[in-house]
């Protein structure tokens, strides 16, 4: 069992290609420099691999088939930025005054509706991106 994680291999590997190899000089870390770079391009122009096929049907004439797109759902960061902003409007506005004066009582339902308002924000930013899928139907009319 090596000491170093893959991580720290992997570091340690594309160093030593870049510095021996492309800056040294040395052939065998020039081929694994350019071995590396060639894998890296592979991976961005193909995504990783090609996509699974789903379903797979003939189409008949007029038939249609639909291709759907979900959106990503919403990170974990701010799906708790909009919790903690819906709670802190709850907070503000739960709060009350036993007998406000007329300027605390104003500076209170500003707080209010600031809060209300970064909570609303938050929470459409959030369900902005549950919304609905894009979908797009084709038809074919031979």
């Amino acid at each position: 069992m090596l000491p170093f994680s893959k991580k720290a291999l992997k570091y340690q590997i594309r160093r030593n290609a870049t510095t021996k190899g492309l800056f040294g000089g040395n052939k065998l870390w020039l081929a694994v420099f350019v071995f590396q770079r060639l894998g890296g391009l592979k991976n961005k122009l193909t995504k990783g691999g090609e996509m699974p096929v789903v379903v797979s049907d003939d189409l008949e004439q007029g038939g249609v088939f639909a291709i759907i797109h979900n959106p990503p759902a919403p990170s974990k960061r701010s799906r708790k930025k909009a919790a903690k902003a819906e709670a802190k409007a709850e907070k503000v506005g739960s709060l009350s005054l036993v007998n406000p004066s007329k300027r605390k009582a104003k500076k209170q339902s500003k707080k209010v509706a600031k809060a209300n308002k970064l909570a609303a924000k938050r929470k459409k930013k959030v369900n902005k991106r549950l919304v609905k899928p894009t979908v797009v139907e084709v038809g074919l009319d031979r």
